[in-house]
């Protein structure tokens, strides 16, 4: 486990510990110091295992050693000395640290235990020798060793309490009102009389007049050309269908024709210009102009178109 989750797990230890009452003194066990040959790992962590038992039943806050070994590794040649243990302890954010050193010899044990708060304070130092013994029993002879260290000290115990910062109730929030979604307003139409071009009016009268010329004539197609008189006296009749139809025919496709250019006249003032004022939509292709016009029998269509 890294130094942040560390810090993190002493923080909750020291404000679970505080919520019960006072605070119970952190402190870190460092890997024992030997001269043990073979595969002693087991027994080294047999060692640590009833060191940190004794300390926690003396009132002492053991860092886990899966814990503690992000910021207190193994250090060579120097596990009890004083110095090192209060580096160890600032580094580990804990009040102390504890170094046991083993040497072994065809005598037996002799074992050492150093504890040292984080200010350099030497707590503890207890030496113990077990002599023809074999390493279950020095393992054993760790928890009496560290049995005579004690109740951590009420300046300890102290430091510990100081390290709690209380914290502020935070108080609740009420609900929280939703919020009626704005609906965008569509702006209004600008749109008039003056903007219709002036050949929709002309073409739009052209065209209603030939219609209304072409129904008449339709209608009095075979009628005599006398008013009143008997047929008989006024054989002439009127032919005009032919030319009714026309007229008619010419006004329907002029009214045609004015709408399709009103369409496209007003798309192309609402249409946005380009970003370089050139006309052209997007992607840089130019729109085609179409313009109808009204001209001699009709209506005159002008404008590129790709076909």
């Amino acid at each position: 486990m890294n130094k942040a989750a560390w810090i993190g797990l002493v923080a909750g230890t020291i404000l679970a510990g505080g919520s019960a009452g006072a605070v119970e003194p952190s402190v870190v066990v460092l890997e024992p110091q030997h001269n043990l040959q073979g595969d002693v790992d087991q027994v080294l962590s047999d060692v640590r295992a009833r060191v940190g038992s004794a300390l926690d039943e003396g009132g002492w806050a053991v860092v886990p050693d899966d814990v503690s070994a992000g910021c207190a590794g193994p250090v060579p040649g120097g596990a009890t000395d004083a110095s090192r243990l209060s580096g160890t302890a600032e580094a580990c954010l804990t009040q102390a640290a504890v170094g046991v050193r083993i040497d072994a010899s065809a005598m037996g044990y002799a074992l050492r235990l150093v504890l040292v708060a984080a200010d350099g304070t030497v707590v503890a130092d207890q030496e113990a020798s077990c002599d023809f013994c074999t390493e279950g029993e020095m393992v054993d002879k760790w928890s009496e060793l560290t049995g005579g260290v004690g109740a951590p000290s009420p300046e300890l115990v102290a430091a510990a309490n100081a390290a709690v910062e209380p914290v502020e109730p935070v108080e609740p929030v009420g609900p929280v009102e939703p919020v009626e979604p704005v609906e965008p307003e569509e702006p209004a139409s600008t749109f008039s009389a003056g903007d219709i071009p002036w050949w929709v009016w002309v073409g739009g009268a052209a065209s209603l007049g030939a219609i209304g010329a072409g129904i008449p004539l339709i209608v009095m197609d075979g009628d005599i050309t006398c008013d009143g008189g008997p047929v008989e006296a006024c054989p002439d009749i009127y032919d005009t269908d032919a030319i009714g139809y026309s007229l008619l025919a010419v006004g329907v496709a002029g009214l045609g024709a004015v709408g399709v250019g009103l369409y496209f006249a007003l798309s192309d003032d609402e249409a946005p210009p380009s970003a370089d004022g050139s006309g052209e939509g997007a992607g840089g292709v130019e729109e085609p102009a179409i313009a109808i016009l009204p001209g001699l029998g009709g209506f005159v269509v002008r404008g590129v178109f790709d076909l």
